[in-house]
This record gives structure tokens, C-alpha cells and sequence, in this order.
């Protein structure tokens, strides 16, 4: 079986290869001493062509791009996508402080100041935290159509143009119609088991045994 964490629904396979140190952020996802994250760089290799070979058994929401730039982040090799985490993704820690990720040693802002923080952007592949760098994959197009359309408004023709025709955005939609497929088949997943227990969506159950989870989505 593939060293991933054992739960319901899609096995995030990316294991980040700082876990293993203190983070610079708040953040207290590590450990020096846990067997769950002490693994070298080419056994993490081989627990993501495990998580390849399975796709066809159960559902897996890492993107096959991603999952093939975080073996060339392990192996030393130049990487395609780079992270949008302080850019498109962030970290909000339990002090309602707003990160760049939880990697990052130095704050953005409370979140309270967020629409009014300067975004970070400037190609960061330092890492294989796979809730950035997955995401940061399926981004990649509408960052690009993005950087078209300011291209457009400057006067940069040829600059939009080549933008748009990055071979990487073909990649990028594909994770995203992937993905879709995933989701969709976990959301009926979910609604049977809903059914099943007898749970509203966003209650409790009558006994209060049922849970309710929080999704905060930051917009500018």
C-alpha cells in the first residue's frame, strides 16, 4: 500500500518533505521523531508511483501533474508549476493570522487586514506541500488567462499570446477535468452516507452525535 494518511474519500498522497522540522509559521504540522514522515526522498518516490498505479481502484485527488512535479522536486529536476501559496492559497493559523503557507517564517497579515496586504508571487518551488502545490496546478490556466488580459491592457500583444499558448495550460485544465470527476463521485459518496445517517447537511443529528465542518474561503 502507498505511505499515505488512511482516512475516507481521496488519499492525498504528497508528503511534505519539511515535515520532518519545525516549520517557520505558527504551524505544528511536524515532527523529528513520527515514522509517518521519516522517509527519504526516493522511498517518497516510490509511494507516488504506488498512488499512480491505484488510480483505477479508488479515487485519488492529487493531479497526475502535480503528483509528477513533486517526483522532480524529489529527484532535483527543474519543475513545471510553480506555487501560488501567498498568491491564489494561504494559511490562516488559530490567531487569525494570515501566512503565505505554513511553511513561510514571516506573517502576511491579521486576516482582518487581508484585502489590503500585498500578495506574494514570485515562483516558489521550495517545497511538496501537496494543499498548495495541487491546487497551485489546477490554478495555473485562469492565473494565465489572468496575465493575458493585463497583458492586453498594456499593450503587450505578443506577450498574451504566448502566455495563453503554455503548453502548461493544457495540463492544468486536464487536472482540473480530473478533478472534477473526483469530486463529483465523493459528493454522491457523501449524499448516500447523508441519507444513510439521516444528517442534514450543516446540522447536527437529532441524537448530537453528528459533526459540523467549517470551509473559510478567503476572496479579494
Amino acid at each position: 500500500m502507498p505511505m499515505c494518511p488512511v482516512r475516507e474519500g481521496p488519499c492525498s498522497a504528497a508528503r511534505d518533505s519539511r515535515g520532518r522540522a519545525r516549520l517557520g509559521s505558527s504551524s505544528l504540522a511536524w515532527s523529528d521523531s513520527s515514522r509517518l514522515v521519516n522517509f527519504t526522498d526516493d522511498e517518497v518516490v516510490e509511494a507516488f508511483d504506488a498512488i499512480d498505479s491505484l488510480r483505477g481502484v479508488f479515487l485519488v485527488n492529487n493531479p497526475r501533474a502535480s503528483v509528477r512535479d513533486m517526483k522532480r522536486h524529489l529527484r532535483g529536476d527543474s519543475e513545471r508549476f510553480v506555487c501560488y501559496g501567498g498568491y491564489k492559497s494561504f494559511y490562516m493559523d488559530w490567531n487569525y493570522d494570515i501566512w503565505r503557507c505554513d511553511a513561510w517564517n514571516k506573517r502576511m497579515c491579521p486576516v482582518w487586514e487581508f484585502t489590503e496586504s500585498s500578495l506574494v508571487r514570485d515562483g516558489c518551488t521550495a517545497c511538496i506541500a501537496d494543499c498548495y502545490r495541487d491546487s497551485s496546478v489546477m490554478l495555473h490556466f485562469s492565473v494565465s488567462i489572468g496575465d493575458a488580459i493585463d497583458h492586453m491592457r498594456e499593450g503587450r500583444v505578443l506577450a498574451a499570446f504566448k502566455t495563453l499558448e503554455d503548453r502548461r495550460n493544457l495540463s492544468s485544465l486536464g487536472a482540473v477535468a480530473a478533478n472534477v470527476g473526483v469530486l463529483s463521485k465523493l459528493a454522491k459518496l457523501g449524499a448516500r452516507g447523508t441519507a444513510r445517517a439521516n444528517i442534514q447537511p450543516g446540522r447536527t443529528s437529532q441524537d448530537g452525535s453528528g459533526q459540523v465542518e467549517t470551509l473559510i474561503v478567503l476572496k479579494r
